[in-house]
């Protein structure tokens, strides 16, 4: 599992590239727990990644459930995961699982004065998706975005 293929990918962001189950994504983490920690040069994690391709959530938990820290880290464009999952307009599962692991993440604002929740919004995220975040911060729906 620590052995690149041809095109230098470890057998991890395989799994992830072909949205392999979670118990296939759990057998490679359990067998080299360091890469879930590793970035590529694109300064992602693992877990970046997984959010930019069609992921389910319980694959996102396992990388959680790996590096807990991931979920506060920032990829070379600056994006912390959950705004990562609402960019690419993730499942409400997936963000549930991204908001539990860093429940403050909902409360902070980001360069242009917005909410995750402004975010979301603006992304034309599902009801569902808003739900979470508005469960995680219900004084956020009084809050205004910095336009």
């Amino acid at each position: 599992v620590k052995e690149k293929d041809g095109d230098d990918h470890l057998p991890l962001r395989l799994a992830l590239k072909h949205k392999k189950p979670a118990g296939v994504v759990g057998v490679l983490v359990d067998a080299y727990p360091e890469d879930v920690t590793d970035k590529d040069g694109s300064d992602r994690l693992f877990l970046h990644y997984a959010l930019e391709q069609r992921n389910s959530a319980e694959v996102v938990g396992v990388l959680v459930d790996a590096y807990p820290e991931g979920v506060k880290e920032k990829d070379g464009d600056d994006h912390l995961p959950l705004r990562l999952a609402l960019k690419h307009k993730k499942p409400a599962g997936v963000v549930g699982v991204l908001v539990d692991a860093y429940p403050e993440d909902v409360t902070d604002k980001d360069g242009s004065d917005r909410l995750f929740l402004h975010y979301a919004l603006e992304q034309r995220n599902s009801a569902e998706v808003v739900g979470v975040l508005v469960d995680a911060y219900p004084e956020g729906v009084k809050e205004k975005d910095g336009d």
